[in-house]
């Protein structure tokens, strides 16, 4: 089930593999010194214990505090490039999706709703982003700390080790258990999360004509149920989370009580110091943290896949927006040629055949009901939605360049829009299209 994810993983982290090494580089450091702590620890407390007071006790706290502070330090600044990396990869996972949304044919991006497109891009983006990022070298860390954190407490004690070892097969069947719950209901909740959204912007947009209806309650009671819908689904979700988390915490607080009683029957019969039990169970600790942090990437990964696969929806479109290069010189005829066009299920022009010659001024004006394709008529018309039985001068309009095309072919809709630039901003858009002289009177 995660292969293919960690696939798509790998991939994207490949342009980031230098800072990911730098930080994990940093993460070696810490993991080594670290592991140097409980040897100190133990000489420090057999020292104590044999009163022998003296320059030993002094460098061996100096030796801890050195080492944990140059471990503090290294983990703040790994902490800090990697939150800096997120960051990044999540602006260059949002600049790439809208870059990906521009090239898909525009029938296609009318498939899916506003609020959709923006949640998959700055909520499933930012998700992924920091999947991407992290994931990988934490896994990479993570192993590496086990191993580190297992040859030092066969070190201290092989016996207390295997018992500690022991629990590495409880935490896979907790994190088995419960990751295909959490993947469910977190692709589940990314669903209303979407839908919500959807429902926001619509009665925002909506609104002064919601006011002017006199329509508050009944909009506000279709948003409540939309919300109530969605906190149905993180209430599984969160409870998922809880049952693998308490199922964790138990099996951690299990495993170092029995290791301190059969520690203290072996002081008994001097299978190990006093010293020695008390720096394995400080240490010991370290064992569960790496286990505990693999298990939350992989449940994380759980949670992510479905940002992943709303991410690679975009991504990963096998639609593409035809580009022609042909050069419209001259206009003279139009013509549609058993056209059938629709939205999902519903075909709004059934074989529908046109054809207009231009050469002199007149006007056509297209009338009907609404619903019945005058402006699907006039999109493909146009050249806004892609159709090869639509042809200019006996050439289908998907081979015409599209600012050739547009000096004789516009559309302009009822419900256009401005961005928010200032009036020449705006007009430089369509420079292209104009003359300079005309430009310049602007």
């Amino acid at each position: 089930m995660y292969c293919k994810f960690i696939t798509q993983i790998y991939y994207r982290s490949r342009q980031y593999y230098k800072e990911q090494i730098s930080i994990l580089i940093f993460w070696i450091f810490i993991t080594g010194l670290t592991a140097l702590i409980p040897f100190l620890n133990r000489g420090l407390i057999d020292t104590l214990l044999s009163k022998h007071i003296g320059n030993r006790i002094l460098l061996l706290v100096l030796g801890i505090l050195c080492l944990k502070t140059f471990a503090i330090i290294l983990n703040f600044v790994s902490e800090y490039k990697l939150e800096r990396l997120k960051r990044k990869v999540t602006c260059d996972l949002w600049l790439t999706m809208y870059q990906s949304l521009q090239n898909l044919p525009i029938m296609h991006i009318y498939k899916d709703t506003s609020a959709s497109y923006i949640t998959k891009i700055l909520s499933d983006g930012e998700i992924a982003a920091h999947m991407i990022a992290g994931f990988l070298p934490s896994v990479f860390l993570n192993i590496i700390r086990i191993a580190a954190v297992s040859v030092v407490l066969i070190i201290l004690n092989p016996l207390l080790a295997l018992i500690s070892f022991c629990s590495i097969p409880l935490y896979y069947l907790t994190f088995t258990k419960y990751s295909q719950n959490i993947l469910q209901s977190s692709q589940n909740e990314r669903k209303r999360y979407s839908i919500l959204l959807e429902s926001l912007k619509e009665k925002i947009e909506g609104l002064p004509f919601i006011v002017f209806y006199n329509k508050e309650g009944f909009y506000k009671d279709k948003f409540l149920s939309d919300t109530n819908d969605w906190l149905k689904w993180i209430k599984i979700l969160i409870l998922n989370i809880q049952k693998y988390n308490t199922s964790y915490f138990y099996f951690t607080s299990i495993f170092p009580l029995l290791i301190f009683g059969i520690g203290a029957l072996l002081i008994i019969h001097s299978g190990i110091t006093i010293g020695g039990l008390i720096a394995f169970f400080l240490y010991v600790g370290n064992l569960y943290e790496p286990l505990s942090n693999l298990a939350t990437n992989f449940g994380s990964l759980s949670k992510t896949i479905p940002s992943f696969e709303r991410v690679s929806s975009i991504l990963n479109s096998p639609y593409q927006a035809r580009k022609g290069d042909k050069i419209l010189k001259e206009l003279k005829e139009l013509t549609m040629k058993n056209v059938t066009f629709g939205y999902k299920d519903t075909v709004v022009l059934d074989r529908l055949n046109f054809s207009l010659k231009f050469g002199r001024n007149f006007a056509i004006a297209v009338v009907g009901k609404s619903g019945c394709g005058k402006s699907t008529f006039a999109r493909i018309m146009s050249g806004f939605f892609d159709s090869e039985q639509c042809e200019i001068n006996g050439f289908p309009i998907i081979c015409y360049d599209k600012i050739s095309l547009r000096r004789y072919i516009t559309l302009v809709g009822q419900n256009d829009f401005l961005f928010n630039l200032p009036l020449l901003k705006t007009c430089q858009w369509v420079i292209n299209l104009l003359k300079r002289k005309c430009y310049k009177r602007l």
